[in-house]
């Protein structure tokens, strides 16, 4: 497909896969689409812009990566990720400003976000309100990548080896999330360990 803008008016509900890959499309928008079962968006080498501004729910997996040139991911109604959200080789994305996920609550297996080499920034200020999460892999994106306090964070199904899931903090039950973070900043293993031990 050669063409500087795809969209796809009056589209709601695709109950199987969508995927775009190998396109020439500069800037990628479903306008009208509310769910999906898997979404993938593959090595479209010149797509620089996508949005889904009414996607509501994936009931497996959204996939975004090898789009080179890729500079703005924005999902502003996504509430749900039924299975794998995965944000990887992307080498134009640059800072938080290009990945926005405000409305995410949940994402129920994993949340991976690796080998996009420029990115610089929080990567947890891309998902506000992110309640539920699984599992988290960070690996191999720009040096300045750094991963904070996801403040809305209540549950997290998996635990660090060894450790126990619930510790007391005052009246509250502590739990601590499993994450596996390799080659960004050397600090962010201890900032994110912390900023998982999440207490309610």
């Amino acid at each position: 497909q050669s063409s500087s803008l795809l969209d796809f008016k009056g589209l709601t509900e695709v109950t199987g896969t969508i995927t775009f890959t190998s396109n020439n499309m500069q800037e990628l928008t479903m306008v009208d689409l509310k769910s999906a079962k898997f979404l993938e968006i593959l090595s479209n080498e010149n797509l620089i812009d996508m949005s889904f501004p009414s996607l509501e729910n994936i009931q497996h997996t959204l996939n975004i990566s090898l789009n080179g040139h890729l500079t703005d991911i924005s999902f502003p109604s996504l509430v749900t990720v039924e299975n794998t959200l995965e944000i990887s080789f992307n080498g134009n994305l640059r800072d938080i400003k290009s990945i926005k996920f405000p409305s995410l609550l949940e994402v129920n297996q994993q949340l991976v976000f690796s080998n996009n080499t420029r990115f610089g920034g929080l990567i947890n200020l891309g998902f506000p309100k992110l309640t539920h999460l699984n599992y988290l892999f960070v690996s191999r994106n720009g040096k300045s990548t750094t991963v904070g306090r996801f403040e809305s964070l209540w549950k997290i199904n998996t635990f660090f080896p060894g450790s126990s899931p619930d510790t007391k903090k005052g009246n509250e039950t502590c739990e601590s999330g499993l994450i596996d973070i390799h080659s960004n900043e050397t600090n962010i293993h201890r900032s994110y360990r912390a900023g998982l031990t999440v207490c309610r």
